[in-house]
């Protein structure tokens, strides 16, 4: 399955914007960071609240119909890029965060791609993993997206962090939020 206008009209066009504020207020009041890199950042509803709260955020997304819809006033700051290869050079943001992406990607890929994150980030990166401990995987829908290639417990994200030997503190329980420090 691709990421068409299909699968992004499924989120819905609600959701999006409740979960960009809440991680826009997190970030805002929880790091302070100059720049912010959203990978995954689909239409760019996190780009646009990070913009507005004085931060100067860019987002990355594979699918061009995502980047497509990027609100105009930000269409310079998302670009069609790839969580395996980040089109950004080492050290390039204070902040770096990825929400509800890696299960995405295939197990065999996971440490290439949260290579990639801590690669570009100065200091931080803040992931989000749908996992099969979080209450979203409860949801039937979300079970039936066959995007979802890597949904696997929060234990054993923890397990590859520490076999990665990456410094990392669990955010919220059981809502696979994870603060990895570089």
């Amino acid at each position: 399955m691709r990421f068409d206008s299909n699968y992004f009209r499924r989120r819905g066009n609600f959701y999006p914007w409740i979960k960009a504020i809440f991680y826009t207020l997190l970030v805002k009041v929880f790091f302070w960071p100059k720049t912010l890199l959203d990978v995954g950042c689909a239409k760019g509803e996190f780009v646009l609240g990070s913009h507005h709260a004085g931060i100067k955020s860019y987002g990355i997304d594979i699918s061009n119909k995502a980047i497509q819809q990027v609100p105009s006033r930000i269409r310079n700051y998302c670009r069609v890029g790839n969580i395996l290869k980040i089109p950004f050079k080492k050290n390039s943001f204070d902040l770096v965060t990825s929400f509800a992406l890696l299960e995405h990607i295939p197990a065999q890929m996971a440490r290439q791609a949260v290579s990639e994150l801590m690669r570009v980030s100065k200091r931080y990166v803040l992931v989000q993993i749908c996992d099969k401990d979080s209450p979203q995987e409860l949801s039937k829908n979300y079970r039936k997206d066959p995007t979802h290639v890597n949904v696997a417990t929060t234990s054993w994200w923890k397990r590859q962090f520490d076999q990665w030997q990456i410094d990392y503190k669990e955010i919220l329980p059981k809502m696979g939020l994870f603060l990895l420090v570089v």
